[in-house]
């Protein structure tokens, strides 16, 4: 298979496996946690316009890109995606919320941490789920 049908494949199922995750992870664990903290602050319901949805869609498909990039294909296997997805999930949601607490008042270390965690968690299986695809794709060994 071509290298960019390959990776566009790979891309696309980490996306559809992340956005999952994702979702799951903010409408059960993260998403409370905020209201909790933000309050009003908080994009929910009406305030969540069509603008706002685009962005979260572009962030997940660039977070994704990332994965695959530099975890899934770069790596030299499962456990290899795994430690650089968890190192670029710990980078990538770490700016993000490190970036909040230093400039929103509302925002707590409790955040920060969960963040953090969450993005190393959510990275590191989304770049593990995919090197059996990618090899599969590539024709090598699993």
């Amino acid at each position: 298979m071509r290298t960019v049908a390959r990776v566009t494949l790979v891309w696309l199922a980490g996306y559809l496996l992340f956005v999952v995750l994702d979702l799951v992870w903010i409408s059960f664990a993260a998403g409370p946690m905020y209201t909790r903290v933000l309050g009003d602050a908080l994009a929910t319901g009406a305030t969540m316009g069509l603008d706002r949805i685009a962005a979260a869609l572009l962030t997940w498909a660039l977070i994704v890109a990332t994965l695959v990039g530099f975890a899934v294909t770069a790596g030299s296997g499962v456990r290899d995606a795994a430690a650089r997805g968890a190192c670029l999930g710990s980078a990538l949601y770490g700016v993000f919320s490190l970036t909040n607490y230093a400039v929103l008042a509302a925002w707590t270390l409790g955040l920060v941490v969960t963040d953090v965690l969450w993005g190393a968690v959510v990275c590191a299986v989304v770049s593990t789920a995919l090197v059996p695809l990618d090899r599969r794709l590539r024709g090598t060994a699993a």
